[in-house]
């Protein structure tokens, strides 16, 4: 499902890669039928975590910021934890978003916090990249520190 959920988004058609993942979950849902668990403790299927990440991917980067965050909100009421991936994904389209949302990335960064989740290399530029941004806009200096995700914007 990753891959069909990834080709529908480059050919944007997020429209498609959201009915890949409506796919996915009744395939989860039937194959689980028998136990009748909630969807909650329902075992998931192999890389589930990686086609939800394809469709916050997707969203994300065609402007559909809000589904995004919901399908980032969902997923763990389905059993599936996100990754490191899915919240650079999300934390990515976010802070290019117009208007940026901050405070959702510091959710999404809260998340990765109390997970034990370490951010990538490219979740770290995208960050410093942005901080840099908003030092420019609100005509200051930047301080950025090796001390985790510490950045700060000195006037």
């Amino acid at each position: 499902y990753c891959a069909l959920i990834d080709v529908c988004s480059r050919c944007r058609r997020v429209d498609l890669a959201l009915n890949g993942l409506r796919i996915m979950l009744k395939q989860r849902s039937g194959a689980n039928i028998t136990n009748a668990l909630p969807r909650n403790q329902q075992r998931p299927l192999p890389n589930e975590v990686g086609a939800w990440t394809a469709a916050i991917n997707a969203c994300g980067k065609s402007g559909r910021t809000d589904t995004a965050l919901r399908l980032f909100r969902t997923m763990q009421s389905f059993g599936v934890k996100p990754n490191a991936v899915t919240c650079g994904c999300l934390s990515d389209c976010l802070l290019k978003s117009e208007p940026m949302r901050i405070s959702e990335t510091l959710e999404v960064l809260r998340y990765m916090k109390s997970e034990g989740l370490v951010p990538s290399e490219v979740m770290y530029t995208s960050l410093m990249d942005t901080a840099t941004k908003v030092a420019v806009i609100e005509n200051t200096n930047l301080r950025v520190t090796k001390d985790g995700l510490h950045v700060q914007v000195v006037e």
